[in-house]
């Protein structure tokens, strides 16, 4: 509802109007089309449809990233955890070897070197401490991070670990090429190839004309009582025509400009796909060697329990002294320690191969080895 006044000395006020300002209503609506006689119109939404595209991906990476982030942070709050535990164990048969010289060296059956040197290993190991639980703090603080939580925030929950991480059932060792080609930064890159095409349509149609209808209907009354009125319509139809006569050096600079841009798509997109190929590759390769080398260590740790259990046997039938008991759960230890840093390697190269992957598979195909996947420990954080 505007508010109008015509010039006292206007051509309006000549003819015999009023000068006086009057409110003037109006209602109503306009709309134009363009008539796709080229496909610029079809090519163009092509184009705004394929950014969008490259935008949801783009989200889709940062999520696969930062879920992997969270795994591995986790999977490394527990290796510290679990090298902190074992360490703590270990302190406490040192100090038990410690006291068992210091023994012997009171009773004139032990070295007093064997009694520095078994002090020595106990300053050591509790001098670890410290920046082992320190290495625990700072990662429940990462994972806080991560998660958009105040520091201090989970260590309630992530202090302890109720249940044992479950393995999965497995991954394929032959990874199909669709499944690479679904990760996010492709199918990004494969979308701006396309935006970019799409964008090459639009500047070849350019240089025809193009052609505009346009109208608008809509009630005009300086009373607010006569806007309904039938004597109030008005309306306009007209055509637009718009011919690039005096445009053609900057259109045609315009379309070499938009196939450069395409070429360099097209490079971007080749690039990316290659070095997907790599990183699945790499990814591949280190979880089968970390397997192997978790496999192996495995069974080097059973064979240490078996000695321990072996030695304790010997000790309860009086052919093994009380050393030779601390020293090999000592064994056993520094094995659970190798084989837990192992474990957790493990299980980052799977993580880290669902990165690569763009999110994980199908764990319904067919596989032939076993590994671990450790996403679902998320549910344990969240």
């Amino acid at each position: 509802m505007p508010a109008e006044g015509n010039s006292e000395n206007g051509k309006m006020v000549a003819l015999g109007a009023p000068s006086e300002a009057e409110n003037y209503w109006t209602a109503g609506f306009d709309a134009s089309w363009e008539l796709d006689l080229w496909s610029r119109a079809q090519r163009a939404t092509e184009e705004v449809n394929a950014k969008l595209d490259a935008s949801l991906y783009q989200r889709e990476a940062i999520r696969v990233s930062l879920a992997a982030e969270v795994a591995k942070a986790y999977l490394q709050l527990r290796n510290a955890q679990t090298q902190l535990a074992i360490s703590l164990d270990k302190q406490q048969t040192a100090e038990q070897i410690v006291a068992l010289m210091q023994s012997r060296e009171d009773n004139g059956v032990g070295r007093h070197f064997d009694t520095i040197r078994a002090q020595t290993d106990l300053a050591t190991l509790t001098a670890s401490l410290p920046e082992l639980t320190m290495r625990s703090n700072q990662l429940m603080n990462a994972l806080a991070l991560l998660l958009g939580e105040q520091p201090r925030a989970l260590d309630a929950l992530l202090a302890t670990s109720n249940k044992p991480i479950q393995l999965p059932a497995g991954v394929p060792v032959e990874i199909p090429s669709d499944l690479a080609l679904r990760r996010p930064d492709i199918l990004e890159a494969q979308a701006n190839l396309h935006a970019a095409v799409a964008a090459i349509g639009v500047a070849e149609a350019d240089f025809y004309p193009r052609v505009t209808l346009s109208g608008s209907l809509g009630l005009e009354a300086f009373d607010s009582n006569d806007l309904l009125s039938w004597d109030s319509r008005s309306f306009s139809v007209g055509t637009k025509v718009y011919l690039p006569i005096f445009s053609g050096g900057k259109l045609t600079q315009q379309l070499e400009l938009t196939k450069e841009k395409q070429k360099s798509s097209a490079l971007s997109y080749r690039k990316t796909v290659l070095a997907a190929w790599h990183e699945v590759d790499n990814a591949i390769d280190a979880w089968r060697a970390q397997q192997s080398q978790q496999h192996k260590l495995s069974i080097a740790h059973q064979y240490t329990e078996q000695a321990m259990k072996m030695i304790e046997r010997n000790y309860q039938q009086g052919t093994s002294d009380h050393l030779a008991v601390l020293q090999q759960k000592g064994q056993v230890l520094n094995s659970q320690i190798q084989l837990n840093n192992s474990t957790t390697q493990a299980e980052m190269a799977v993580v880290s191969l669902y990165k690569t992957l763009g999110g994980g598979w199908d764990n319904s195909q067919p596989v032939t080895e076993k590994s671990a996947m450790l996403i679902t420990t998320l549910g344990e954080v969240k």
